[in-house]
């Protein structure tokens, strides 16, 4: 598939091997190389994604998927997650190495969300013990003026038919 290529990508000139294109362990291949094996070839690549680069043939540049199974991440995430997995001296075998890296990035993926979530959470509760006891009701209904008290009388002083009549 031949794709436009942004401008600023960074570059590099690579020998083509009969797996394909090599760039920090990862492997990169389109059908379009068998014929340049052994040959160096001008490589570019988004540092957003590990999961394709861009080789320029014959004036315009050929998208080329990774080999393999690898999570859509930034080529740095990748890099630090690998270079963790070997600090704690995982395997480096076969598939060994790429599985344990994945799934370090699938953990520290997931301890992100769990992260984000608790945080959001937390914001609510603090919202909510802020506003606690206050309603919109009680925002908006004006303040009443305060009524004067009422005068009560002893029933001794009331006569017979005056508590019936009202006093101005």
């Amino acid at each position: 598939m031949r794709a436009a290529l942004p401008p600023v990508l960074p570059s590099k000139s690579l020998t083509v091997h009969s797996k394909g294109i090599q760039i920090k362990h990862r492997h990169y291949w389109h059908r379009e190389l068998a014929v340049r094996i052994g040959q160096k070839v001008e490589v570019s690549w988004d540092e957003r994604t590990i999961q394709h680069v861009y080789a320029e043939l014959d004036g315009s540049f050929v998208k080329m998927p990774v080999i393999g199974q690898y999570p859509d991440v930034w080529e740095a995430d990748w890099e630090a997650a690998r270079a963790g997995v070997r600090a704690l001296g995982r395997a480096y075998q076969a598939d060994g190495g790429r599985a344990a890296t994945a799934r370090a990035i699938s953990a520290a993926n997931q301890e992100t969300h769990q992260a984000r979530a608790l945080t959001k959470e937390a914001r609510r509760r603090a919202k909510r013990r802020e506003g606690e006891g206050t309603t919109l009701a009680d925002l908006r209904a004006p303040e009443r003026p305060e009524e004067p008290p009422i005068l009560w009388k002893p029933v001794a002083e009331l006569g017979e038919d005056i508590w019936l009549k009202v006093q101005p």
